[in-house]
C-alpha cells in the first residue's frame, strides 16, 4: 500500500475565479492545495511550511509574483522549492524576467488544465529526482571522506613506520654480508640470521644455502641482478625480494651490495653489503593501494550513479514530450532531453576512462554526432565530423558538449527549409596556439542580415553564451555561403584553475 503523502502545492493569484480553478484541478489530481490571494499571505504561508511547488501570478496588488519569487530565492531553505510562473503576460521580457528571479517554468493565461497538470508533475517529479541525487551524492561524498581518511591514516602510519626503521637503522645495523667471489666462502653477521628467525650460525653460510632461502619467483631476478653488477652493468646491487623465514612464511627483504675489490682483469673480488627487512613496508603500501582502488571504485560509482540519474531525467523530459500536442512545447522538452544527453554521454565516458578526471573529446562527440543525427534525421541532409584526438577535463567537455549540441540541431532545424539538401560538418582540431577549436559549418541557407548569436534572446542564444563564457571562450560566426560557427579556448584553464585555488 503507497503510504506517501501527497504533494503539496502553493497557489497564489489575486483572481478568485482563477484561485478556485487552479485549487480545484489540482485537488482533483491527489495534491493538497494551500491557496494565497497576495503575496503577502503567500509570503508567510512559505515561511509556515514549505510546501513542495509554487504556482505564481504575476500581477497582484501589494507584491507581484517577481517580488515574491525572488524574496523566496533569497531564503537558503526555500531556494530549491520549483516556481512555475502563470500569468497572462506573454511577452518574451516577461519570461525572461521570471526565469531570472528563479522561476523554473512559465505559463501563459488563459492556460490548458492538461498542460499545467503536466508541467506540475514534470517539475515535482525533477524536484524528488534532485532531493534523491543529492542525497545519494551526499552518502558517497561521506564513503570517499570515510576512505580518504583511511588512506591518510595509512599514509601516516607508512610515514611512522619508515621512520621507525630509520631509527632501528642508527641503533642496530641490519644484517650484513660479506661475500668472498673468487673462493665463495660467504659470511652473515648475527643480525642477518635474527632477521630470519635464525639463531646465529644455525646453518652454514654459503652461496648455495642463501640461494635455498631466496623465492624461487624471485630467484632468476635476483642472480641477473647480481651477475649485472659483477660484470659491471650496474654501479650497485639494489634488490628487494622474499626470503624463507624460520617460521615458514616468505619475509620481503631489500639487499643493497657493492664489489669492493676487482682483479688487475677486472674480475670481482669481493663484496660486501646488507639485508634490511622491508616486510612492514610491503603490507603498508599493498594496503594504500587497497585503499586507492577502493577509492577509485567509489568515484567510478559516482559517476555511474550521476549519469543514471540524469538518464532519467532525460527519460521524463521525453516521455513528457510525447504526451504533449503543441509541436513548440514538445520541442522544448525534447530539446532539453536532447541537452541532457549530451551530459549522460560525457559522465559515461568517464565511468569508462581509465583516468576519471578527464575523457577522450573526440570519441564523445562521435557518439553526440550519432546520437543528433538519428535524432533530427532530416532526409537529404547529411553530417559529417572531422575530429583529432583530444582529451578534455569534466569541467572543459560538458560546456563544450552542449554548445556542440545547439549548434548542430540549429544547423538541422533552421539551415534546410523546405526540404534543401545539404551537409553539416563538425571539426575537432587543436591550432597552432594550443588551443582547443570547435567548428560547426552548413551549407544551408545562412543566417539572417545583423544576425548576432551573443544578443539572441532564445534560450538557445543565452545557454551558448552562458557556456562560452564558462570556459573564457572565443566564439565567431563566418556568414555565407551557408554558415560557419567556431569557438576557441585553452583546454586546461579551468582544471589549472581548480588545482590552484586547491593550493591557496
Amino acid at each position: 500500500m503507497n503510504t506517501q503523502t501527497p504533494d503539496e502545492i502553493l497557489v497564489v493569484d489575486d483572481t478568485p475565479a482563477n484561485l478556485k480553478l487552479l485549487s480545484m484541478l489540482l485537488a482533483e489530481q491527489g495534491y493538497r492545495v494551500r491557496p494565497a490571494s497576495n503575496g503577502v499571505l503567500a509570503l508567510r504561508s512559505v515561511a509556515a511550511k514549505a510546501p513542495d511547488l509554487i504556482l505564481l501570478d504575476i500581477r497582484m496588488p501589494d507584491m507581484d509574483g517577481y517580488t515574491l519569487c525572488r524574496q523566496i530565492k533569497a531564503d537558503p531553505r526555500l531556494a530549491p522549492i520549483p516556481v512555475i510562473f502563470i500569468s497572462a503576460l506573454n511577452e518574451t521580457a516577461d519570461k525572461i524576467q521570471g526565469f531570472s528571479v528563479g522561476g523554473v517554468d512559465y505559463l501563459t493565461k488563459p492556460f490548458e488544465p492538461a498542460e499545467v497538470l503536466a508541467r506540475v508533475r514534470t517539475h515535482l517529479d525533477l524536484w524528488r529526482l534532485q532531493r534523491r541525487q543529492a542525497q545519494v551524492q551526499s552518502e558517497l561524498e561521506l564513503r570517499v571522506r570515510e576512505r580518504t581518511t583511511e588512506l591518510a591514516q595509512a599514509n601516516r602510519a607508512l610515514q611512522l613506520s619508515e621512520e621507525r626503521l630509520r631509527l632501528v637503522i642508527e641503533a642496530t645495523s641490519d644484517g650484513v654480508w660479506d661475500w668472498d667471489v673468487h673462493n665463495q666462502s660467504l659470511f652473515l653477521s648475527d643480525r642477518w640470521y635474527a632477521m630470519l628467525g635464525y639463531a646465529p650460525g644455525e646453518f652454514v653460510a654459503t652461496r648455495q644455502s642463501w640461494s635455498e632461502r631466496v623465492h624461487p619467483d624471485d630467484l632468476p631476478m635476483v642472480e641477473a641482478n647480481l651477475q649485472r653488477h659483477l660484470d659491471g652493468e650496474l654501479p650497485e646491487y639494489d634488490v628487494e625480494y622474499r626470503m624463507l623465514h624460520r617460521s615458514g612464511d616468505w619475509h620481503w627483504v631489500q639487499a643493497r651490495g657493492k664489489v669492493v675489490s676487482r682483479a688487475a682483469d677486472g674480475q670481482p673480488l669481493r663484496m660486501l653489503g646488507t639485508h634490511a627487512d622491508i616486510a612492514g613496508r610491503k603490507r603498508a603500501e599493498a594496503r594504500i593501494q587497497a585503499s586507492l582502488r577502493e577509492k577509485e571504485v567509489l568515484l567510478r560509482e559516482i559517476f555511474h550513479r550521476v549519469k543514471n540519474n540524469l538518464q532519467v531525467v532525460g527519460g521524463l523530459l521525453n516521455m513528457q514530450a510525447n504526451e504533449i500536442g503543441d509541436a513548440a512545447t514538445k520541442a522544448i522538452f525534447t530539446q532539453s532531453a536532447d541537452r541532457v544527453r549530451a551530459m549522460v554521454l560525457v559522465h559515461e565516458q568517464l565511468y569508462q576512462s581509465e583516468d576519471l578526471s578527464s575523457i577522450a573529446f573526440d570519441s564523445f562527440l562521435g557518439q553526440l554526432i550519432s546520437y543528433l543525427a538519428q535524432q533530427l534525421c532530416t532526409p537529404g541532409v547529411t553530417i559529417e565530423r572531422h575530429l583529432a584526438p583530444i582529451v578534455l577535463g569534466l569541467e572543459t567537455a560538458i560546456p563544450c558538449g552542449l554548445v556542440v549540441n545547439e549548434l548542430v540541431t540549429n544547423a538541422f532545424k533552421h539551415a534546410f527549409p523546405k526540404g534543401r539538401r545539404g551537409t553539416v560538418v563538425v571539426e575537432l582540431w587543436e591550432d597552432e596556439e594550443q588551443r582547443v577549436c570547435l567548428a560547426v559549418t552548413d551549407d544551408g541557407v545562412g543566417l539572417p542580415a545583423g544576425f548576432s548569436l551573443r544578443r539572441g534572446k532564445t534560450l538557445g542564444s543565452q545557454l551558448m553564451a552562458g557556456l562560452v563564457n564558462q570556459i573564457e571562450g572565443e566564439l565567431h560566426v563566418r556568414p555565407g555561403p551557408g554558415t560557419r560557427v567556431e569557438l576557441a579556448f585553452k583546454a586546461q584553464h579551468a582544471e589549472a584553475r581548480r588545482y590552484q585555488s586547491s593550493l591557496s
